[in-house]
């Protein structure tokens, strides 16, 4: 019988070597697979969220928008006496200012009642000066009307004759 020879050194590190490279481009495929799937559950979970969310989100517009798309006038009216303290509502586009003028009665009803009603207290103010709730009144409304310097007068004046008016 013949004997085999006996394995080099340099074969045995050449075999090691090829087997921790081989070893290694496992671990680099694995950590690849990995890294490939983690991003795809991730792109899929985000896209999952975005579509569940318009979903959700798309059951609670309000009413105002489908009245507003039809062009429902009261719901048109509605916006308008919002958007009429925004500076720039006297710069609306040619189509919006005809629904404005048309509508003019209706968008400054509130601040028109207001005006009414603080000529009304002023005339009550001129039989009686001394009356704390005429002026706690009339701060109240000027208050409302964004007049924070009659309010202001109003109030003191009101304080004046009764320091617990318009306290908590």
């Amino acid at each position: 019988m013949s004997s085999l020879p006996a394995p080099s050194v340099q074969y045995n590190k050449a075999m090691a070597s090829k087997k921790r490279k081989k070893k290694q481009k496992l671990v680099d495929e694995k950590l690849i697979v990995f890294l490939q799937t983690s991003v795809k559950i991730i792109a899929f979970g985000a896209v999952a969220l975005f579509v569940v969310m318009n979903v959700w989100s798309s059951q609670y517009v309000p009413q105002l928008f489908f009245d507003l798309a039809n062009g429902g006038e009261k719901s048109i009216v509605q916006v308008l006496i919002k958007a009429k303290d925004v500076p720039q509502f006297e710069d609306l586009f040619p189509e919006i200012r005809q629904v404005v003028a048309d509508n003019v009665d209706a968008i400054y009803k509130e601040s028109n009642d207001r005006s009414v009603q603080i000529k009304k207290l002023e005339a009550l103010l001129q039989s009686n000066p001394e009356s704390p709730e005429i002026l706690y009144a009339l701060h109240i409304l000027y208050k409302a009307n964004k007049d924070a310097v009659r309010a202001d007068v109003y109030l003191q004046r009101a304080r004046m004759i009764d320091p617990q008016i318009g306290q908590k």
